[in-house]
């Protein structure tokens, strides 16, 4: 089953500012109720640590409206999607890399159209970017 997910990033040289906001058909990995409990782990290449939205119980849509975390500026961004479970291990979802030079260049050429990034088993995550004050680009 695919899946989408949404973030927006603002960007500059030293740091970025992600929200984590919403996610659309995700794969059910709870069997009892044909459902997930789905959240997001996401960190820049150079964090020292993983950053977690809150978990949304029994939704294959869910929306988070997480943030602003700001995070280190790094060449990489990078996204894990779980389902959480409360007993045994979490179960993944997919996950995404986001080179963090494609969206430096997406602002300098103030690209409109949001990217869209495979994640793995068919998901996919859209990262529509937003200037500075807020206001979409374009």
């Amino acid at each position: 089953r695919n899946g989408t997910m949404q973030v927006t990033l603002k960007l500059n040289v030293i740091e970025a500012r992600v929200w984590i906001l919403s996610a659309s058909g995700l794969s059910a990995r709870d069997e009892k109720n044909n459902s997930s409990d789905p959240f997001v782990n996401f960190k820049g290449e150079t964090d020292s640590k993983w950053h977690k939205t809150k978990v949304i119980k029994e939704n294959l849509n869910p929306v988070w409206n997480h943030g602003p975390k700001t995070i280190p500026a790094s060449n990489m961004l990078y996204f894990e999607v779980y389902d959480r479970d409360i007993i045994g291990k979490d179960d993944y979802l997919g996950k995404c890399e986001v080179p963090f030079a494609n969206y430096i260049s997406s602002i300098t050429h103030h690209r409109s159209e949001p990217e869209w990034f495979q994640l793995n088993a068919g998901k996919v995550i859209t990262l529509p970017l937003k200037q500075k004050d807020g206001s979409k680009q374009g």
